[in-house]
């Protein structure tokens, strides 16, 4: 078993509101949290223009988690290019 973890920086330099912010990060957490994947805002919760969020899931094989991972990758970058990524796998025997 895999166990992968995600730390995202999003830098959002189009947003003038936390408001703006908010819907951004509903809309991120909910798509990612319907592919059984933990999703917490961990950070620069007061600022309108980045959003930290940090992610895991379990996954049974490489193919499966490199596969979740580009989806979550995916929404990031439909929201903003300014993405910076901290990423582990980590192998767990069964």
């Amino acid at each position: 078993m895999l166990i992968f973890a995600m730390k995202a920086d999003l830098y959002l330099p189009d947003l003038h509101s936390l408001k703006e912010k908010r819907k951004i990060r509903h809309s991120l957490v909910e798509k990612i949290k319907a592919r059984n994947t933990s999703v917490i805002e961990s950070g620069h919760q007061d600022e309108h223009q980045h959003l930290q969020l940090l992610l895991s899931f379990a996954s049974l094989s490489e193919q499966e988690a490199q596969k979740k991972k580009d989806f979550i990758l995916e929404l990031f970058y439909e929201v903003t290019e300014h993405v910076n990524l901290v990423d582990d796998l980590i192998s767990v025997e069964q």
